[in-house]
């Protein structure tokens, strides 16, 4: 028979049905569910249980929140669950054999060895534990695990990311052939609507880092992008480079400011994570981690220069993180917090001013306070960048449906280039 609501979280899945009266003035329904693993793996799984069930208002909220037949405390003071059904499978319970929080963050990640099915969404992990388990990890064959811990569970508050990602696509648009493509004359869409192009990208990022770019999501995300990017004729070279932008920028950043913090582990596991997306891709990624960041710095050298789109790019992603992050007053202090990240080559490049010295040496001291509290406190090993930025998505995020929609666009004439400052 169904569950009483709040059972342990086990198991997210695709399928589901009424299959229960009303509960407590029609409040809730038991909501029937085939229980089908969120992630995928090289390695075989265990058999899920028959079923699966959730008590919620609708379907969709069940789509939100994991449950599984499973006996476990109580979470909800909702009344008893209906009568079962004849037609309804008995769901066999699954005991955990774990005991440990360690033991609990190796189930809860979801590149881990133990079924993806069966991963406690729920617990939470201290910073402390979460970068003992990077230490443990292979940074080659782990290097899925790895990513998602690092910058999805430990590094994944909305605003840095944001931020960082920010960054990312202001130096990728600070190469003309990219920026040309991106601004479209004016057509482009993050011309458009600014935000929405930054989330359906950020989703994209979410799907690959929490299921891992060898996951039929995660192949699926990568998939969808390459089909987008084939309608706009862009080079290997620049989608190379776009690559090496979110493989380094977070370190990039921090060592700006002063604070390093990656460990050479995790450090090499983001590398061999976005190569696998590179590789996905169709591009030929260089082998090391040294050679690809020297590759990256010298495009940088040979291609930054001055354009009027690339610049008109750049403050359409200033509006949006003013327009997101500092409401009333506080927006005048926006722009001086986002300049302190970029370095001197890229604020050339774009002809934007030198942060104030107060943004200066105020922000090392905010960002290093921030990661410190990363390291102390809790954290949801589940935690995605799609949990923010996908808000309102069905679950699972319909791809199909994000990122560029239109027609294949005609070929456009270079804009005239300035040279860089």
């Amino acid at each position: 028979m169904p569950p009483s609501a709040g059972s342990v979280a086990t198991a997210r899945c695709a399928t589901w049905s009424s299959s229960a009266p009303p509960m407590r003035g029609g409040r809730a329904r038991c909501w029937q569910r085939s229980p089908t693993p969120t992630y995928s793996s090289p390695r075989p799984s265990p058999t899920a249980a028959p079923s699966t069930w959730c008590c919620a208002p609708a379907p969709d909220r069940c789509a939100r929140r994991s449950w599984s037949s499973a006996s476990g405390p109580a979470r909800s003071t909702a009344s008893p669950a209906p009568p079962s059904r004849a037609s309804s499978p008995a769901p066999t319970a699954r005991p955990s054999s774990r005991s440990t929080s360690e033991d609990a963050l190796s189930s809860a990640s979801p590149h881990a060895e133990s079924s993806r099915a069966d991963h406690p969404e729920r617990r939470l992990m201290s910073g402390a534990q979460i970068a003992r388990r990077i230490e443990q990890l292979d940074p080659v064959r782990d290097n899925e695990e790895i990513a998602h811990l690092s910058v999805e569970v430990q590094y994944g508050d909305a605003l840095f990311v944001h931020a960082a990602y920010l960054v990312a696509f202001t130096r990728q648009v600070a190469v003309p052939s990219i920026s040309r493509i991106v601004y479209r004359t004016g057509t482009g869409d993050l011309m458009k609507n600014v935000r929405r192009r930054n989330d359906h990208t950020l989703v994209f990022f979410g799907e690959m880092l929490r299921h891992g770019h060898s996951s039929e999501r995660g192949r699926a995300a990568i998939d969808r992008m390459e089909q987008i990017h084939s309608r706009f004729g862009i080079t290997d070279d620049d989608k190379l480079y776009t690559l090496g932008s979110l493989a380094f920028e977070g370190n990039r950043i921090l060592g700006l400011l002063g604070r390093p913090r990656f460990t050479d582990n995790e450090l090499q596991g983001l590398f061999h994570f976005w190569r696998g997306v590179g590789e996905r891709m169709g591009l030929a990624v260089p082998e090391t981690r040294e050679a690809f960041l020297q590759w990256v710095l010298d495009y940088e050298a040979a291609h930054y220069g001055y354009t009027e789109g690339g610049r008109a790019l750049v403050d359409q992603l200033f509006a949006d993180w003013r327009e997101r992050w500092f409401p009333g007053p506080l927006r005048r202090f926006a722009d001086p917090v986002l300049l302190t990240l970029l370095d001197d080559r890229l604020r050339a490049a774009h002809r934007l001013p030198d942060p104030p010295a107060a943004a200066v040496r105020l922000t090392p001291a905010v960002v290093g306070g921030y990661l410190g509290l990363q390291a102390a406190r809790p954290h949801r090993p589940s935690r995605s960048w799609t949990d923010h930025f996908g808000q309102g998505a069905e679950i699972p995020v319909g791809l199909a449906s994000y990122g560029h929609q239109g027609p294949t666009p005609r070929e456009e004439a270079p804009q005239h280039q300035h040279a860089t400052p």
